[in-house]
């Protein structure tokens, strides 16, 4: 980048001597956490949850198959059935441009008939509530369904890692994302991985 100081009065404009800087190669993400991260370090980034449908169940920390940690919303426990519209959402940043939201959610089902839960991530430059989260845009949507003849799933199948670019109208804001588990559900939805950079 290129910058100049200047001075303007009554006799003109004078400039000083031009100035260069480059940015770095490397930088911070703004929100980066992933499944072999503590409950703690999660919980220090400030994510709050919303439980659209009311029945007092929302996402959960959880260690998935031993090793994997990270958050779940159930749509079926043991014998208890739940219909989720539950909401992780990360709090207000402010972002700069050309930024990307890296994400892993699978459903923690075994078999095709156990995986058929729902997810949308949802971006708003309002905070987002139980009140206004219908009206938060769509950045990527899934419900998972598997090829005919597929019973057993494979992880390799499962497991969602998506990148997707923040849209540019978002740009220098402030802004609320959320991974949304809802509609169309069977067993559980998990989530993995969720970097803002």
């Amino acid at each position: 980048y290129a910058y100049a100081t200047y001075a303007v009065n009554y006799n003109g404009v004078t400039y000083g001597d031009p100035s260069l800087f480059r940015t770095g190669s490397t930088y911070s993400s703004i929100l980066d956490v992933n499944g072999t991260m503590d409950q703690s370090v999660w919980e220090s980034k400030g994510f709050y949850q919303v439980d659209k449908d009311g029945d007092g169940r929302n996402f959960e920390f959880s260690t998935f198959k031993l090793t994997h940690k990270g958050y779940i919303s159930y749509a079926k426990q043991g014998p208890n059935i739940y219909t989720p519209d539950n909401l992780f959402v990360l709090p207000g940043k402010t972002i700069g441009i050309d930024m990307n939201l890296d994400f892993m959610v699978y459903p923690t089902g075994t078999t095709a008939a156990f995986c058929r839960d729902k997810y949308s991530i949802l971006i708003s430059t309002d905070s987002i509530t139980l009140t206004n989260c219908d009206q938060a845009a769509v950045l990527d949507s899934l419900t998972f369904s598997y090829p005919a003849g597929v019973t057993t799933v494979p992880d390799s199948l499962r497991f969602v890692e998506r990148s997707i670019a923040i849209p540019q109208e978002y740009n220098h804001s402030k802004v609320w994302i959320a991974v949304r588990h809802h509609q169309n559900t069977k067993q559980a939805l998990f989530i993995e991985k969720i970097k803002l950079y």
